[in-house]
């Protein structure tokens, strides 16, 4: 009914109507909502995705408190009128016009580098609608971090290796070093 040129009209008018909570939420419910996810950050200038953005409505607000906003949503209606309103209002918001469930969210991972972290967040909707959310921390090292960790326990001759896997991605090439290292205990 999404992509129905008819009824997705009617569905976006929905939306539009924030007096009541049946496509989108009140504009109180809508506002508290965006108050209680900055809250729970500690950055101060966030990059969020908002997958099934709709019309743009929470995408708006965040990116009205200065923060880097994509939206997503496979109804060409909903993004058609995002995208309207964000010229409108000078928001800088990047509107997709996407089915979610197919997008490649690596594109989309978390950065953490001052503790040398990636987050891959992959969440995953069963033919039951059932919502599970898989999480994959990856911890990278510097060549200077692995000979800290490893001379501190007693690993000597190391070597460190960039060409053993052939170049492609984020998980080949010269992004994967091999470290060869002798325990001299």
């Amino acid at each position: 009914m999404w992509t129905d040129k008819h009824i997705s009209k009617q569905l976006l008018d929905v939306h539009l109507n924030t007096d009541v909570d049946l496509g989108s939420r009140k504009i109180k419910t809508i506002n508290s909502t965006v108050t209680w996810i900055l809250k729970t950050s500690k950055k101060k200038k966030l990059n969020i995705l908002d997958l099934g953005c709709g019309p743009g409505l929470y995408s708006e607000k965040l990116a009205q408190k200065g923060h880097n906003v994509t939206g997503v949503d496979f109804s060409a209606n909903s993004i058609a009128y995002a995208k309207e309103e964000a010229k409108k209002k000078k928001l800088d918001i990047i509107y997709l016009k996407e089915n979610y469930l197919n997008l490649d969210l690596e594109e989309n991972s978390f950065v953490y580098e001052e503790n040398k972290v990636i987050l891959y967040q992959h969440i995953v909707i069963d033919t039951k609608e059932t919502i599970s959310v898989y999480r994959f921390w990856t911890h990278f090292f510097s060549q200077s971090d692995l000979s800290k960790i490893l001379h501190t326990h007693d690993f000597i001759d190391l070597s460190y290796h960039e060409d053993i896997l052939p170049k492609g991605d984020l998980w080949n090439g010269d992004n994967v070093t091999f470290c060869k290292a002798i325990n001299s205990k």
